[in-house]
Formats: structure tokens, sequence, C-alpha cells
């Protein structure tokens, strides 16, 4: 069983859950099915997990699949039927009706992106088909480019390159430690411009700072992710938003990793050798895109270098809790998600649950040791946790196993599930597939 495996038995009791269709925009095309037909020329269609209504130009049959344009009438959403999707008609392939519907050249690339969007159930529009098809024939991996596109459909992301790139840059699995020592390497092949002096001035306190943590001291660690976070850039836009910069000079006051990367790339425009900054700069504004604010919701991702006995590793951390109203994360009911590749102990999960200050931990990891090597533990861990009013209800351990190729995955995939709150439960939608 490869991480993905793992993470699935992990979040079984949300899996069941299909995951909900994207909000649906004018001028975007779906897949249809119609359930029941009414008078006045309309009809019940269902969308992926929706029933929808639909205005019907031409005569239909039930239990038949149609593509359908969503249209804005008033403020009220309504889907025309633009072809079938059954195979009949001109051509035998649905996929090839459709782009000929759309004026959409029928190359290889454009059908099977969309028989993608149809296997996923996502929105199409002739445009995106273009766009996507491009991204796909440059892309490394098609399948890796395809999941980054289900993911920025399934998020109602922008639908554009920079967007792309950065959501490709958190799925591609590099660590982020690698990726910070490859731009201070790159940076010393360049003039010393007051720009580069700031980046590897940066560049090098963010990576001395992972290496000089001392992890039995609790507070030490908050402070470190805390001051991770602020040094990388992540919180850079709220922190202008918050202080109402508006001027270069008073720009020049928040400097971090992500704003001098932006910087360095604009004066380095067009230079081929800015790669090592640009896949950096990609990975904080991909883990920035994951993070998200719905409703009662609060989800926020980040990833940050550390050490390990003179093994420096990435620790992946995913909050998801229910808002408070000063717009913190209430830690009564909450869900955190470590992530670490360690030296001996390989790829370990760590989901830890709070519902009502009632505690339960799920670890899993490569090794079968894990159990073993974490039990004794679990005696102390109740007591301090006690006496900051938690109740450790249950740790429980499960072992990964091996992919189909004998390898374990090397992608985090836990930060890609999406989030939804029901009552006071907080459940999580996985991305497949």
């Amino acid at each position: 069983m490869d991480l993905s495996g793992v993470l699935k038995t992990l979040f079984k009791p949300e899996t069941n859950q299909s995951l909900p269709m994207p909000s649906l925009k004018s001028g975007q095309i779906v897949f249809g099915r119609i359930t029941r037909l009414f008078p006045n020329q309309t009809a019940e269609v269902q969308v992926g997990s929706q029933k929808m209504i639909a205005k019907l130009e031409i005569p239909l049959s039930a239990d038949e699949g149609y593509w359908f344009q969503v249209q804005s009438d008033e403020g009220k959403i309504n889907l025309k039927v633009i072809a079938e999707a059954n195979g009949k008609g001109k051509s035998a392939n649905p996929m090839e009706g459709l782009l000929s519907q759309l004026g959409v050249p029928q190359r290889k690339e454009n059908i099977e992106f969309v028989r993608f969007l149809l296997k996923e159930q996502l929105p199409i529009t002739k445009d995106s088909i273009a766009i996507a098809a491009e991204w796909m024939k440059n892309a490394e991996s098609k399948g890796m480019a395809l999941d980054v596109i289900k993911m920025m459909a399934q998020r109602n992301l922008p639908f554009t390159k920079e967007v792309f790139s950065s959501m490709s840059a958190v799925l591609d699995g590099k660590p982020i430690s690698q990726l910070l020592e490859n731009a201070l390497s790159s940076l010393n092949e360049r003039n010393e411009t007051n720009t580069v002096q700031q980046l590897k001035t940066i560049l090098n306190t963010v990576i001395s700072s992972a290496e000089e943590l001392d992890w039995g001291r609790s507070e030490n660690t908050i402070r470190h992710i805390k001051h991770m976070v602020s040094a990388l850039g992540m919180d850079y836009e709220k922190q202008i938003f918050e202080r109402d910069v508006t001027s270069a000079e008073k720009a020049d006051e928040l400097l971090s990793l992500k704003p001098l990367l932006i910087r360095y790339l604009t004066e380095h425009e067009g230079n081929s050798k800015k790669d090592a900054a640009e896949q950096l700069l990609n990975r904080i504004t991909g883990l920035q895109l994951l993070s998200q604010d719905n409703g009662p919701l609060l989800q926020f991702t980040t990833q940050v270098p550390i050490t390990f006995w003179n093994k420096t590793s990435d620790l992946s951390i995913q909050w998801n809790g229910r808002k408070k109203e000063d717009g913190k994360i209430d830690p009564h009911y909450c869900r955190v998600l470590f992530y670490l590749d360690l030296e001996y102990m390989g790829h370990t999960v760590v989901d830890m649950q709070v519902q009502n200050r009632i505690m339960t931990i799920s670890i899993s990891s490569e090794k079968k040791e894990m159990r073993e090597v974490a039990s004794p533990f679990i005696k102390l861990l109740k007591e301090k946790l006690k006496e900051m009013d938690y109740h450790l209800s249950a740790v429980t351990f499960e072992e990964q196993g091996e992919n189909k190729s004998g390898t374990h995955s090397r992608r985090p995939l836990y930060l890609f599930m999406k989030i939804k709150y029901t009552g006071e439960s907080i459940t999580r939608y996985e991305q497949r597939r």
C-alpha cells in the first residue's frame, strides 16, 4: 500500500462521501443526465451530486446523457443543451462530438482532457480545454498535471498558468529544504546586487534556523514554526493588508523570502538561470493557495525545514478547525495533521483530532517498530495533556505499505484534501485520482 492508500484508511469515515461539484459559472459546460421531464420544456438534470433544472429548446429523452452549457438568467443558473453525450449523431465518440460543437480541434490531448473532466465530473469551458492541453503537453508528468487541474477546479481557483505552476510545485514532492538550498546555490553565481544580498541573507537564516532548533522544549518548537512561516513569507499578503502598506518603502519593512523572490525574478525577467528561485516561490504560493477560509471553517497549510539528529527534512502541517468570533481556530474543535520524512522511521503521518477537548491520535509509519518506540511515551503525553485540560482518549498505530512499483509515495497527500463542517464535526473530502 502506498501513502495514498494509508491516508484513505486514516480518513475512512469521511472517504465514503462524494466530492461536491465545484460552483457552476456561466459559460461552463457540464455533463448531465435527464432524470425527470416536466411541462413547459423543462427537465430535472443530475450533474455530479447536484440536481438542477434545465430549459429544453429541443425534445430530450429521460435517462439519457447530454452536454449542457451553464447560463445565468437574472441570478438563476440554467442549463442549455448543446450536444448529446451518448455517441449518437455524426460522431461515434461523444468527446469528439462535444469538441466539434465547441469548434475545438479534435486532437488526442483535447479528447483525453475532456474524458478526464467527464470522469471526475468537473465543469468544462472552451478556453480551458486549449489551455489545459498546453499545460499537459509541457508537464513532466501528465498524471500530476491532471491532479493539479482537478484540484484547481474543486477549490474554484483561477484557471491561470501562475496558479497551475504554484500547485504543481506543491505536488512535485521535492523537499522545501532542498528548494531553499538550490535557490541559495544559484544565487552564489549571481552578481551581488542589493536584492541578491538580501535573499542570500534570509536564505542562510532560514536554513541555519532549521539546524539550531532544540526539540526538547515545546515553546521553542512553536516559536520556530511561527518564525519560519513569517520568514518564508507565507503571511506576507496578510501583513500588508493589516498594516495598510501602500508604498515600496513601507513594503521594505516587511521583507521576507516571498517578496524578495518576487523582486529578484522581476529584476531578472527572461533569464534562464532563475529556475531555482521560481520553483521556491511557486512552492510558497502553492501552500498559501491550499489554505482556505470557508464560512465557519479555517484551514491553514504550511511546510517548514527541520533538522533531526543532523538530518534535514520537511515538516508539513495542516490545521483545520472551527473558526471563533475573533477569526482564530477553536482549540476545542480542530484537527491537525503532521507529515514527516524521517531518516529511520521513513514517512510518518500523525493525525490529531480534538472534539470538545477530547483528543484522538492516529500514527501511520513505514516502520512496524513505531508502536514499540512510541508506546512508552503515551502515558507521559496523556499526563501533560491533562495539565492543559485535554483528555487523550486513544492512540492508534498503522504500518504503511508499498505501492505497486515497490516504492513509497513522496507526496503528503493529506495536504490536498478539502474539509467540510457538519455541526461540531470536522471531516474532509479525499482528493481522489
